[in-house]
């Protein structure tokens, strides 16, 4: 069925035609926003880290510690897309969902690029991985509003 977002556009969600399912539908967008705010949290301070133009206190220097501050520039803007998103209070509509959609690309995309090097046996912990699935998941759960929705009255 279709919901009615707060920015007026229509969102593809399921309705929730019960109590039990509208309750279902709360916790899911308290857990939506649950997951905007640690992402915009964890990207800031590992962001920040980075800028420092080092991982994990190794100490590099030239053109890696300029990968690594872009890196760290990276998950900045990351941290803002998220951080304006729930702050906006747009995680529920449309805009929110597009967002969800570019952070599980993100997410997504750095899971998989680290599976692949785990298989081919070119790193040795699975910490960037773990790291990496849950929001990878929570992202695409979002973006395709896997959840009942309260459905607005139209006016």
């Amino acid at each position: 069925g279709k919901w009615q977002g707060r920015d007026g556009a229509s969102v593809l969600c399921v309705h929730a035609e019960s109590k039990e399912a509208a309750r279902l539908a709360l916790m899911n967008l308290a857990s939506s926003k649950v997951l905007f705010i640690a992402h915009a949290v964890l990207e800031l301070v590992l962001g920040a880290m980075k800028i420092r133009g080092r991982y994990e206190g190794q100490a590099v220097a030239g053109p890696e510690a300029k990968f690594i501050r872009h890196h760290g520039v990276a998950l900045l803007a990351l941290a803002i897309l998220g951080g304006l998103v729930w702050w906006r209070k747009l995680v529920e509509t449309e805009t929110g969902r597009l967002a969800s959609t570019v952070l599980f690309a993100f997410h997504g995309g750095a899971a998989a690029v680290h599976a692949h090097a785990w298989v081919a046996g070119s790193v040795k912990s699975a910490a960037t991985f773990a790291m990496h699935l849950p929001f990878a998941i929570g992202f695409l759960l979002d973006a395709l509003c896997i959840r009942p929705a309260v459905p607005t009255k139209r006016p």
